[in-house]
């Protein structure tokens, strides 16, 4: 375990300094509004065995997105006992993990500053801190889409095994 800190201890350090920043009061700034409102009715109707198949109602007329998002947070939904701020937390989590993710392959490539400056221009951005701050249909896929992005450049794709590339495709969907 010792050996593991040590060697991970920069990611493990912006895990924790991103898990921090992201939800620095967030129980006391959580805006629940009506997509929120309608997205925890319909997680919470997947939590009691009422599945469906169809996810929110785009700006379209008619047109619904895929319910990947209330079937991402039905776990943590569930594990906070039914409460809003699981859900929350989750968000922030896989944001957190996403950064650590990236930080992690730009370390095998580049030097120590230039990783501790990308990290930190990443997180920082305004739309990073709002939207880990705030899940949503249209926030929830920007954490997969950093892995992906990061999988994208840093593995070869053409060298990997079944399993890489079953992530990687189910990253891309």
């Amino acid at each position: 375990m010792k050996n593991i800190i040590q060697k991970y201890w920069f990611l493990i350090f912006i895990f924790l300094f991103s898990f921090f920043v992201f939800s620095f009061k967030i129980f006391s700034s959580v805006s629940f509004e009506g997509d929120l409102a309608r997205d925890l009715y319909e997680i919470l109707k997947i939590s009691n065995s009422n599945l469906t198949l169809l996810g929110p109602k785009g700006s379209f007329g008619g047109l619904y997105t895929a319910p990947f998002y209330y079937y991402l947070f039905v776990p943590s939904f569930l594990l906070s006992g039914k409460e809003i701020y699981g859900i929350i937390i989750f968000n922030i989590l896989l944001f957190s993990f996403s950064i650590s993710f990236f930080c992690y392959f730009l370390l095998k490539k580049y030097r120590f500053f230039s990783v501790l400056f990308s990290g930190l221009i990443l997180f920082f951005l305004p739309f990073m801190i709002f939207s880990a701050r705030n899940p949503g249909n249209g926030f929830s896929h920007i954490p997969f889409f950093i892995i992906f992005l990061s999988i994208l450049f840093f593995w070869d794709i053409n060298k990997s095994s079944f399993l890489k590339s079953f992530l990687f495709g189910f990253l891309f969907g």
